[in-house]
């Protein structure tokens, strides 16, 4: 961790995983040892990502007008078939659920607090306007025929942290609770899925039990128990 944080010192967080991969694991990291510096870069990195930083070269992923995050700067002239702006599924679920985790361990008085729920409940809004019919999403949020089958990633974790969300008091509106609910509690995402490579078809593991909560879904994101699944998932 102290490698981290000189190393990214005027270094962006130049793709939308890196949200999910170090904001709140370095923000937990400062509430465990005491040392505010984990946090406090974790934060920045996050600011830089988000609206643009030290390096000029690397805009911000944040698109106000979709309040959705680009995958990367390569992204954000390119468009979907269809017109539409292309944003990926499993690029914004590590996003918003790295929101809901980076909550969770911040203090409530925390000064980013304000902006990380204000980004958190934009999200959720655009991502429940964009839900398929069966309660899943596809991996273009904004041109599903590209792709017609779910995207489980995206799906689990839009669902985690919209739950989150709930959970905790969040005013997020109705239309993300309703996609909260839409979301098939038994469906591919709920259960270790795994893909035929030759056929690229989804099944069911059925050595998993389904995983109904925001807190399971943080317990048992590992994916399925058997040594013989080869999750895709998580």
């Amino acid at each position: 961790m102290d490698h981290s944080v000189q190393r990214w010192v005027g270094y962006d967080w130049w793709w939308v995983d890196t949200l999910f991969m170090g904001l709140a694991s370095m923000i937990q990291y400062s509430a465990r040892t005491g040392d505010p510096r984990f946090a406090a870069t974790a934060l920045s990195e996050y600011h830089d990502t988000t609206h643009g930083g030290a390096n000029a070269s690397q805009p911000g992923l944040w698109d106000p007008a979709s309040n959705l995050y680009w995958r990367d700067h390569t992204y954000i002239n390119q468009r979907e078939p269809n017109g539409a702006k292309v944003f990926w599924a499993r690029g914004n679920g590590w996003a918003i659920a790295a929101h809901a985790l980076a909550l969770e361990a911040l203090p409530a008085a925390h000064p980013a607090v304000p902006e990380l729920t204000e980004r958190l409940t934009a999200m959720a809004g655009a991502l429940a306007a964009v839900q398929g019919a069966d309660g899943m999403w596809r991996a273009a949020l904004l041109d599903p025929n590209v792709d017609p089958n779910p995207e489980t990633t995206g799906t689990s974790a839009f669902t985690f942290a919209i739950a989150w969300a709930v959970n905790n008091n969040v005013r997020c509106g109705n239309a993300p609770r309703n996609a909260m609910r839409r979301a098939p509690p038994n469906h591919a995402y709920t259960r270790c899925t795994h893909t035929h490579t030759h056929t690229h078809k989804l099944h069911k593991c059925r050595c998993c039990p389904p995983l109904r909560t925001a807190r399971l879904w943080k317990r048992r994101g590992r994916g399925c128990r058997a040594s013989r699944c080869s999750p895709t998932a998580w």
